[in-house]
């Protein structure tokens, strides 16, 4: 697996240099934890490999919140996808142990993640990140998040620069923070109509049901270029719902991040069979697909 992050490496990052990088983790509220980083001046990641264990919550490939805009290149992911993978696609969360990206909710995984820099320049991110990234927990009470260095992926600081290793807090010990759970109440979510809030609650509260374009085909929350506009929904939509269409769900405990394509937020009957994602929701995204004016009022 290690060697993912060193063909990686091996693009952005020729001759070996130390400096330090502090990374810290904060309760963001409402059941999020926020990673933040600072670098010596003139110093700035152009990799990060982190390993995450949380006690008493998971999160799932859609509870990515935000990430750095500086780090668009999501190792794993593309590993995971190599036939149809460009920059910026996909999420930067990692199998533990073994390469590949996280598929399904966790509570032990990595996050690996670089900065890939089109022009051939090959530029690092800034010299600091608030947020590096903000990740949503789904649990209940308080949660402990322990973060130390993924030295399956990276060196043992678990981070890189445009000019090789850096040095990090994190060498001399993992950091911890404890973070008031995301109840499984679907506070985020609407409840307006009759059965909604139920629904969402059977199945586990999916973060990406909050997105405020998620019930008229928005399976990613983000605006995709189709020839010369930018549009909410697009073929990146089409592909998750694909990914679910007509299969099992396998509930809260090990959610799928295809969830998302859940439209209509209903079962629906295939043959002998109840699905999350079906007909109904094609019907949804071809009816808005690279539509401009998506409503933004699914919550």
């Amino acid at each position: 697996m290690r060697s993912w992050f060193i063909l990686f490496l091996a693009a952005v990052a020729p001759f070996p240099a130390f400096c330090a990088v502090t990374f810290t983790a904060v309760d963001n509220g409402n059941g999020q934890v926020k990673i933040i980083y600072v670098a010596d001046p003139g110093d700035a990641p152009s990799g990060v490999a982190l390993r995450v264990t949380i006690v008493g919550a998971t999160v799932a490939p859609d509870g990515v919140v935000a990430v750095d805009s500086a780090f668009n290149t999501f190792i794993d992911y593309a590993a995971s996808n190599p036939g149809n993978f460009q920059v910026g696609d996909g999420h930067p969360l990692a199998l533990a142990t073994e390469a590949g990206a996280l598929t399904m909710a966790s509570s032990d995984f990595s996050i690996s993640m670089g900065v890939l820099d089109e022009t051939g320049n090959q530029f690092p991110a800034g010299e600091s990140a608030d947020p590096l990234i903000i990740l949503q927990l789904v649990g209940e009470g308080t949660d402990n998040v322990t973060i130390c260095a993924d030295t399956l992926r990276g060196p043992d600081s678990g981070v890189v620069g445009a000019n090789g290793p850096l040095e990090s807090n994190l060498q001399a010990g993992c950091i911890t923070v404890d973070v008031n759970g995301w109840e499984t109440h679907c506070d985020c979510y609407r409840r307006s109509v009759p059965g909604d809030y139920e629904e969402a609650v059977s199945v586990g509260c999916p973060v990406s049901w909050c997105a405020s374009s998620q019930c008229y085909g928005d399976a990613n929350g983000q605006e995709e270029q189709i020839g010369k506009g930018m549009f909410t929904v697009g073929f990146k939509d089409i592909n998750i719902l694909l990914e679910g269409f007509g299969k099992a769900y396998s509930g809260y405990a090990n959610a799928q991040s295809w969830i998302a394509a859940d439209f209509d937020h209903r079962a629906e009957k295939i043959g002998k069979g109840f699905f999350r994602v079906g007909f109904n929701d094609i019907n949804i995204l071809l009816e808005w697909f690279a539509k401009p004016n998506v409503p933004n009022d699914c919550n």
